[in-house]
């Protein structure tokens, strides 16, 4: 029995062709640039839609450094900084979506990675 179909495969392949040619085309990390972080390289492809039927779509796709792909993905216990340009705006996107939560401390993560439209 095949790990694979031989449509995914050929998917896999176009991915890995399709891939370098967006990390080559975008080698600084498009998130740390948005956040006005400290530059750094796009090792990964950040999927912004599942990846199924848009693994190849790169109008979804975002070249990111490991750190904020973490960070999109997993989250973290690092707090937004206190200069935060969209600070207030995200804290009433949270007491929309979550209201009985604690606003208090605002931590990177899927909230914040869907509020900043890196996640869909």
């Amino acid at each position: 029995m095949r790990r694979i179909s031989k449509k995914r495969a050929k998917e896999q392949r176009e991915y890995s062709t399709l891939r370098k040619k967006f990390l080559a085309a975008n080698p600084s990390c498009q998130v740390c640039k948005l956040e006005g972080w400290k530059p750094r390289k796009a090792t990964d492809i950040h999927h912004m839609e599942r990846r199924g039927s848009n693994l190849n779509n790169t109008d979804t796709w975002l070249a990111v450094s490991r750190y904020a792909h973490d960070l999109i993905e997993f989250g973290s216990n690092m707090l937004l900084p206190k200069n935060c340009p969209y600070l207030e705006e995200f804290r009433a996107y949270l007491q929309e979506i979550k209201p009985f939560h604690d606003h208090s401390t605002l931590t990177y993560g899927s909230d914040w990675a869907r509020f900043r439209k890196y996640l869909k």
